[in-house]
């Protein structure tokens, strides 16, 4: 039983920095998208034509 009380604070700590990363990875990729989506719309081009085609080029 002695183990919990030194083990608790690590197991919220990988959950805390788990969630952030987590937040961060989503905010990461709607701002992705967002950016590009005017371009996207303006070419009239398919979701998965022109994120293909962005993936190939890099």
């Amino acid at each position: 039983m002695e183990l919990l009380p030194t083990i608790t604070p690590w197991i919220v700590g990988f959950f805390v920095i788990a969630g952030l990363g987590a937040a961060l990875a989503i905010g990461v990729i709607a701002e992705f998208v967002t950016r590009n989506h005017r371009i996207r719309v303006r070419r009239q081009e398919s979701i998965p034509t022109y994120y293909g085609r962005l993936v190939h080029s890099h």
